[in-house]
């Protein structure tokens, strides 16, 4: 864990916004590059006495930070996905093209993931590699101490990132909630592309996935470790 700078804390400031949206996200259907301001003002139209407590809280907060933060009511949501599997993220690009790459917290199913991927329960997984977003290459790792939603999560990024053409120029913050924080933890140690990850009380890892990527990427770990807030 890091200590937060001042451009660090605008910016976790910033990604806990997307992260409150997410929350949100199954009570609309946004089109693809719809403004963040314009997904909010849809939001506005739904009767309040149809929404929880909490969901009108997240929507005031929402008002509030796109009627004073014209960057991040600019922004624009692309690759918003829902699977069956409990993988809910999306992406946020600010009108200064850097990226936000948001997951959403433990859904429906994942709770048992939580368990498996802190008890160090090694499993088998396939790893996707891609280009022009369609599939490369795949590897198989037998003995993974890595849980089934870390690798989803991580194989829809590469596909994401291959889509949309993300290279070292591209300034890409990862984030998330509890289960999707652990998710943006675990793409910033696998990929090179990352240069910021907020996790916003998202669990650690096992010891032996801590070991295992220590020893995959050697130095290299220590560098990424170092970009997790």
């Amino acid at each position: 864990m890091n200590n937060i700078s001042d451009n660090l804390l605008k910016l976790a400031n910033e990604q806990a916004i997307y992260n409150i949206y997410l929350y949100l996200a199954h009570k609309t259907n946004p089109a693809e590059n719809e403004t963040l301001q314009s997904i909010v003002s849809n939001l506005n139209y739904i009767p309040k006495h149809t929404m929880k407590d909490r969901d009108i809280r997240r929507l005031k907060i929402l008002n509030n930070f796109v009627n004073s933060n014209s960057n991040i009511a600019n922004s624009r949501i692309s690759n918003l996905t829902r699977s069956k599997n409990g993988l809910t993220a999306c992406v946020f690009t600010k009108p200064d093209n850097s990226v936000s790459v948001v997951f959403r917290g433990t859904g429906s199913g994942e709770w048992i993931d939580n368990g498996e991927s802190l008890s160090g329960i090694p499993e088998e997984n396939t790893y996707i590699t891609y280009e022009q977003g369609k599939i490369s290459y795949s590897e198989i790792v037998k003995k993974d101490y890595a849980s089934d939603q870390q690798v989803e999560a991580l194989n829809w990024f590469n596909r994401v990132s291959s889509k949309n053409q993300w290279d070292y120029q591209t300034n890409i913050t990862v984030s998330g909630h509890s289960k999707g924080g652990n998710k943006a933890q675990f793409i910033s140690i696998h990929s090179d592309l990352i240069d910021n990850c907020c996790s916003f009380d998202g669990q650690g890892f096992s010891p032996e996935a801590l070991n295992q990527f220590e020893n995959k990427y050697g130095a290299e770990y220590e560098k990424r470790r170092k970009n997790i807030y």
